[in-house]
C-alpha cells in the first residue's frame, strides 16, 4: 500500500506521478471487464451476419420473416444504450472520488502519518475502488443479459 511507504518516498516521488498511477490501476479495473465484451460483441455480430446469410441461401421468405423481429430487438438495443450511459457516468464519477481520495490524502500524508490513519485512509481509498469495480460487474452483468436474450431473439 502507498499509505505505507517511507516518507522518503514521498520526499521523492511527485504526488502527481502517484495520483497517475492509482487513475490508472482504477481505469483498468473498470475497463478489464470491456475489452473482453467488446470481442464478444464483434463474434456476436459476425456470426449473426453468417446465420442471416445462410438462412437466406435456405429460403429468402422465412428470413424476411424472421427479421421481423428486429424492430423489437432494436428496442431493446436501445434500452440497453441508456442504461449503459447513465452507468458509464457512474463509474466516471466513480473513479473521479478515488482519485480526489487519493490525492488527499497522498498530499497530506504527514497529516495522516502523524494521526497514525494510514489504515483508515487506505481503507477508504479501497472502497472506492471496491465501489468501481462493483459497478463494472454490474456493466458486465448487463451485457450478458443482452447479447444473451439478443441471441436468444435472433
Amino acid at each position: 500500500s502507498i499509505m505505507r511507504k517511507p516518507m522518503s518516498f514521498f520526499d521523492s516521488t511527485k504526488s502527481g506521478d502517484i495520483i497517475s498511477r492509482l487513475s490508472s490501476d482504477c481505469d483498468m479495473v473498470s475497463r478489464s471487464l470491456v475489452s473482453t465484451q467488446l470481442s464478444m460483441g464483434l463474434r456476436s455480430i459476425a456470426q449473426s451476419l453468417a446465420a442471416v446469410g445462410f438462412m437466406y441461401h435456405l429460403s429468402a421468405t422465412m428470413t424476411l420473416a424472421a427479421l421481423g423481429v428486429l424492430p423489437v430487438a432494436a428496442l431493446g438495443a436501445a434500452a440497453y444504450g441508456r442504461f449503459v450511459r447513465r452507468l458509464s457516468r457512474r463509474v466516471q464519477d466513480a473513479m473521479a472520488k478515488a482519485t480526489s481520495t487519493a490525492e488527499e490524502r497522498i498530499s497530506n500524508i504527514r497529516t495522516v502519518r502523524i494521526f497514525n490513519a494510514e489504515r483508515m485512509e487506505t481503507q477508504a481509498y479501497a472502497d472506492r475502488v471496491q465501489k468501481i469495480f462493483a459497478l463494472a460487474r454490474k456493466d458486465a452483468f448487463a451485457q450478458s443479459l443482452f447479447f444473451s436474450s439478443a441471441s436468444l431473439v435472433g
